[in-house]
């Protein structure tokens, strides 16, 4: 019994021993194999289920060396990870990788990985197929845990993309279903990502001082990608970029609803001061809100932005603000609609400044089929969109333009831009106005109303329309009411001609008033017209213009082709308002009338412009009371005709104190301004007309008056301004005729006025109970007066009526006289100038009471009384005149009792230098001639010589002593022995004309 229970401890303790041999042996295999792990790596029957479930999940690994190290776990060296499902293939490598495996997972077919721990990692991401474009992310330090096989925990995640240290954190559940997402689909090479392209591009190229940092936050569920929630936020000092620099710019955003966009998504850009290639600004705050889930990959944005200080190229301002609401696609940056608003403070740009501006806008693309060719130019960007907006302005200011506020609406669908409403108000009115605009036929319209002073934006203006408007002054802007339309030059001519190409499409429509105001000094009450311009022809159908004298209605047509124009006018406007606008020679044609009511004028005018040769029309013209030369019209009226320079008025009727005249035609030709008159029938004093043309003529005609106006008709021509070639023919017939102191109860006769000439002819007239007949002939050519001849015969004239006419007082002469007398020459202005002859004879008369033969009536009287006053049977006589001296050798008065021979002479100062002789009972009946012969020697104590003036002449007997007259002459020789008489004294003076 002894031996078995010896055997027993044997037995335990061999047990033992093998026991213990091989856990030393499974510590040396274990120890061998984490040696082997350790420094040799994973055996093929390890890795190859690994790389296999990896594959099967879309992912290829490729290493150096896979270690496995406790307590870290599998460490693969310069690893690299493939995602192969993605068409793109992001690609992942990295020199130091920790991979910890569930480890008793591992030999099973579904290995767990529990983390995974990077160090000096980098990410290669294609945005393409062709990997011509990459994102490269460096230096990426990761620690990623896997709660569960389909979890994903990013506890750690940092690196560096270009200058940029980015952190990541986040949980994404169900990862692998992150493969399908667009990010990781490639797109056709026509719509490859160039946005992404040129964002890559960018951040390469952007410098930054210091390192900016970005740091990421996410959550959510790969298989759901619109419940993902996220963080990301971009901090950078200063960075300079092919975009634009930045100061203290800070960029975040937040995702709640990354792809459903119902909850707060955005994305915000701060900025001290932000300075890009299209603008720059300081404290700019940009703001992107996602609105909607990307539906068919379209999604919605709301954008803020807001700046001050802002500047761009075409412009600048205090302040601006922008929000918008976008619809876009992720291919795509343009948005497929957009609408929103826009704020400008204080803005100044190249085509003025302004206040304030806000400016509501609807933008989308145009689903219509592009048409647009190269004609469209850079019409041809805008075609594929659609525009909706309204503005609203303040002081809005540009050079010499200020307006008050503007407000303006409107829209573009190609190919048509439209202006729905503007409303401006400037210069005490405004302009409301309507238009569009045809880009593929370049048609434009637009239709408003106007009332603001015009003349504050003349500058702005064409020259020919600064012109225009400056000749006109208003008290009040003028009312315009009209439409425009015109076809615009090619947009791809940039030089073109206006005037040929432009012009002739253009049409105007449309009316305007005008209140106080003037034209070119003109002062107006009111005017108004509608208008028209078409064709380049100007229509103004009813012109109507006001004034405080009256008014004219207007009608007018202008053709800028052919220069043409033509008005129709009734005016009832004093002329002297246009006075300032005539030339000089007009102005003083005009100061010759003097108007107490306007004139009435109906006028037809056509003509061209700058060729006033052209001109033609007719008309009537009807005057009252209006004056010409201070000389009083009640009334003028003719009808007027003009045609190739030539003037006519016919049917002309001129009153006058009564009295009228009358013309069949006055013409007046303007290039020999000449006037031509036919079957002028007047009875107004002539004397005005002879006034009217001009003082010389009135001068020369003034000697000879009708008391009464004489009836006058008149033809001929004359040219204004001269009177050498007149032509001018006059009948005159009138009662009262007076030449100087000769009145006649009738004249007439003729009057030719030739050149510097004048003649009258045909000359009748009844006088002092008898007649008279002559001609008389002017010549003005002479400086100094005029040249004359006439001639002049009376018959049957009464010499007592004669005498007193001349005398002016009662006289004892009697008889009845005959006469003629020529003057061959003389001048006006010189008496002694005349050369002259005649004849006169008195019958039957009684000429004692003529001082010059009154020296024998007292003699006669004392030899046989009354022989001194009897009545003489004949006196005749031819006289001469020359150098101022009347002489005569044959003056002889036949009476009964005595014949009395004259021979001697009178100056034009009545001084007598003559001798008188008397042959006693010459002429008794049968033997007076015996008689007188037997008393021849008594003869000569009645031959005298006579001296002193007519009127009071001095005689002086020839042969018989001073002594022996005292017996004669008794009362008279004591009346002068007590006082001698006094002479008149003589005057060497010339009278007066």
């Amino acid at each position: 019994m002894a031996a078995p229970a010896q055997r027993r401890p044997f037995r335990f303790r061999r047990f033992f021993l093998w026991c213990l041999f091989l856990l030393l042996l499974l510590a040396l295999i274990i120890v061998g194999c984490g040696i082997y792990l350790n420094f040799v790596g994973l055996p093929d029957f390890l890795k190859r289920p690994l790389l296999t479930k990896l594959r099967g999940q879309g992912m290829q690994m490729e290493f150096s060396n896979m270690q496995w190290r406790w307590p870290d776990g599998i460490v693969v060296k310069n690893s690299s990870l493939t995602l192969l499902k993605p068409a793109l293939k992001p690609k992942f490598s990295s020199d130091d990788a920790r991979l910890d495996f569930d480890l008793g997972s591992l030999f099973t077919s579904h290995p767990w990985l529990n983390s995974i721990t990077l160090q000096k990692g980098n990410l290669l991401w294609p945005l393409s197929k062709t990997n011509a474009s990459n994102l490269v992310f460096s230096n990426i330090t990761a620690r990623i845990n896997y709660p569960s096989p389909s979890d994903m925990r990013i506890t750690q995640l940092e690196g560096d993309f270009h200058a940029t240290r980015f952190k990541i954190d986040g949980v994404l559940t169900n990862f692998a279903d992150a493969q399908a997402w667009p990010i990781f689909r490639s797109r056709p090479p026509e719509k490859d990502r160039r946005g992404f392209h040129k964002l890559r591009d960018a951040l390469l190229a952007a410098r930054f001082t210091g390192q900016p940092e970005l740091i990421l936050h996410f959550a959510g569920d790969a298989k759901v990608p619109s419940e993902i929630t996220g963080a990301i936020y971009l901090v950078s000092g200063t960075v300079e970029t092919s975009w634009g620099n930045a100061t203290n710019l800070h960029v975040s955003a937040v995702v709640e609803d990354l792809l459903g966009g119902t909850k707060n998504n955005f994305a915000q850009l701060e900025a001290d001061f932000l300075d890009t290639k299209w603008a720059r600004g300081s404290n700019v705050n940009c703001q992107l809100k996602l609105l909607s889930s990307p539906a068919n990959d379209i999604f919605e944005t709301e954008i803020e932005f807001s700046a001050q200080q802002f500047q761009a190229d075409y412009g600048q301002a205090a302040a601006v603000e922008l929000t918008a609401r976008t619809s876009q696609t992720l291919s795509n940056w343009i948005p497929l609609k957009a609408a929103g608003k826009a704020r400008l403070q204080s803005a100044e740009t190249k085509w003025g400044k302004l206040a304030s501006a806000e400016v509501d806008f609807l933008a989308a693309t145009n689903p219509a089929p592009q048409t647009a060719d190269a004609g469209w130019a850079q019409w041809r960007k805008a075609e594929p969109y659609l525009l909706n907006w309204e503005g609203r302005f303040a002081g809005v200011e540009r050079t010499n333009l200020n307006v008050e506020k503007l407000s303006l609406s409107g829209s573009w669908a190609a190919p048509q831009l439209c202006i729905s409403n503007l409303d401006a108000q400037l210069y005490t009115g405004g302009i409301l106005a309507t238009g569009r605009l045809n880009v593929a036929t370049r048609e434009s319209f637009l239709e408003g109303t106007s009332d603001f002073d015009v003349q504050k934006i003349s500058s702005l203006l064409p020259d020919g329309a600064q012109h225009w408007v400056s000749k006109f002054q208003f008290d009040t802007p003028p009312k315009l009411r009209g439409t425009v339309g015109v076809i615009l030059p090619s947009w791809t001519n940039r030089a073109p001609n206006w005037e040929r190409e432009v012009l002739p499409t253009l049409e105007l429509k449309g009316n305007v008033f005008v209140g106080s105001g003037s034209y070119r000094e003109v002062p107006v009450t009111s005017a108004k017209t509608d208008f028209a311009y078409s064709n380049r022809v100007w229509t103004l159908p009813n012109l109507r213009i006001e004034r405080r004298e009256g008014g004219a209605d207007l009608q007018f047509i202008s053709d800028e082709n052919t220069r043409d124009f033509h008005w129709l006018i009734h005016s009832e406007i004093d002329p002297r308002a246009i006075r300032h606008l005539l030339t000089e020679p007009a102005q003083q044609a005009l100061d010759f009338f003097q108007f107490t009511t306007p004139p009435d004028i109906h006028a037809d005018l056509r003509g061209k412009w700058d060729e006033s040769e052209k001109l033609s029309g007719a008309g009537d013209i009807t005057l009252k009371n209006v004056s010409f030369r201070s000389n009083a019209f009640e009334k003028f009226s003719c009808s007027l005709q003009l045609t190739n320079q030539l003037l006519r008025a016919a049917q002309m009727r001129l009153g006058h104190a009564g009295k009228f005249s009358t013309a069949q035609e006055i013409a007046l030709d303007f290039p020999t301004k000449r006037l031509y008159f036919t079957n002028i029938h007047s009875t107004i004093d002539p004397y005005l007309f002879t006034r009217l043309i001009g003082k010389k003529v009135a001068e020369a005609i003034a000697p000879y008056q009708f008391l009464e106006p004489p009836t006058l008709d008149i033809h001929g021509g004359l040219t204004i301004g001269t009177v050498d070639d007149a032509d001018l023919h006059f009948l005159v017939d009138g009662t009262q005729f007076r030449w100087g102191k000769i009145l006649a109860d009738h004249g007439s006769g003729r009057v030719d006025w030739v050149g510097r000439t004048l003649l009258v002819t045909n000359v009748l007239a009844s006088l002092y109970q008898g007649r008279a007949a002559g001609w008389t002939y002017f010549d003005f050519s002479p400086d100094q007066g005029a040249d004359y001849r006439f001639e002049l015969a009376v018959a049957d004239v009464d010499l007592q009526t004669a005498v007193k006419s001349l005398k002016g007082k009662t006289n004892q002469l009697e008889g009845q006289l005959y006469g003629q007398i020529t003057v061959a020459s003389a001048n006006l202005k010189d008496l002694k100038s005349i050369r002259a002859k005649g004849k006169v004879n008195v019958r039957e008369g009684l000429l004692w009471d003529v001082p010059l033969f009154g020296i024998f009536s007292p003699i006669l009287n004392a030899i046989v009384p009354g022989a001194g006053n009897s009545r003489a049977h004949e006196a005749a006589a031819t006289f001469v005149v020359k150098g101022g001296i009347v002489s005569t050798d044959d003056l002889e008065i036949r009476a009964p009792t005595l014949r009395i021979q004259y021979r001697g002479g009178v100056d034009f100062q009545q001084n007598i230098d003559a001798r008188v002789e008397a042959e006693l009972l010459r002429d008794t009946w049968v033997i007076g001639r015996l008689v007188s012969l037997a008393l021849s020697p008594l003869t000569k104590l009645f031959e005298y010589k006579v001296t002193g003036t007519l009127a009071h002449p001095e005689r002086e007997p020839v042969y018989i002593p001073n002594f022996l007259m005292m017996t004669l002459r008794p009362f008279h020789s004591m009346k002068k022995a007590i006082a001698p008489e006094k002479q008149a004294p003589v005057s060497n003076a010339e009278p007066a004309r």
